[in-house]
């Protein structure tokens, strides 16, 4: 993935500025960007996630837990911890930022696909069908996050089954899950947010105000990357010391 780990965000307040070489992402939030499950609906479950940057230690917990869980085809980790610096006068602060897929509540990937493999399910989780996937990387020219994933074994090869039962076949995208074989199953959680030893991660239904995620949302006032973007991603962050705003 080609993004400077030491320019991703160079400050809370900096305009979203995506190129082949470089991801500048804003963590402060528009004051009129409305926060996610305020009151209770009809509809049934979406998941998010909530990423606390004050609590996450940099260790790649989370990364080498979803490699384990989803046996990832060698080289492609769908979690990349990125680590931030800003310029303190003399000194620098720094912290770390998870990078995966937001599974955005208007993704961009989805109406670039040519042959419908990537969608979005019901509950919110953007699926990538790779029985479908034909490795033209639109989904990945049109994802503001850059964090799909390709794998560069030739079509039509196949390597390590995922867990889900199928196989990952080569030249085909590929990216975060939200875990959903796990969902699908029952467990109601993903590997990355029990592997975490901070407890940074929080994962669950955002539509249930009382839910665990949202409550750390309205609390910790998550804010959601790019959101000039308009993709309305389902993960949130709330901001380290040194990111915050007064």
């Amino acid at each position: 993935m080609a993004i400077s780990r030491r320019t991703f965000i160079q400050g809370a307040g900096a305009a979203g500025i995506s190129t082949a070489v470089s991801l500048t992402i804003p963590l402060a939030p528009k004051a009129e960007t409305p926060l996610p499950a305020i009151e209770k609906k009809d509809e049934g479950p979406r998941y998010g996630m909530f990423i606390d940057l004050e609590k996450c230690v940099g260790c790649n917990a989370c990364t080498i837990a979803c490699i384990r869980e989803n046996s990832t085809p060698r080289g492609i980790g769908y979690i990349d911890v990125l680590t931030m610096e800003v310029s303190r006068g003399s000194y620098l602060d720094t912290y770390f930022q998870p990078m995966q897929c937001m599974h955005c509540e208007n993704p961009a990937c989805v109406p670039v696909c040519p042959v419908g493999a990537t969608y979005k399910r019901e509950d919110g989780i953007v699926v990538q069908d790779l029985t479908r996937c034909i490795g033209c990387k639109y989904c990945m020219q049109a994802c503001p996050y850059q964090i799909r994933h390709f794998n560069k074994q030739p079509p039509f090869t196949f390597r390590r089954p995922n867990p889900s039962g199928g196989t990952y076949p080569g030249g085909v995208v590929l990216k975060c899950t939200f875990c959903q074989h796990r969902i699908d199953a029952g467990n109601i959680t993903t590997a990355c947010t029990e592997a975490c030893p901070a407890h940074a991660r929080y994962f669950g239904d955002l539509n249930d105000p009382d839910s665990e995620v949202s409550r750390m949302i309205f609390t910790r006032k998550g804010v959601a990357l790019l959101p000039e973007k308009l993709t309305h991603p389902q993960i949130y962050y709330g901001l380290p010391k040194t990111e915050r705003r007064v």
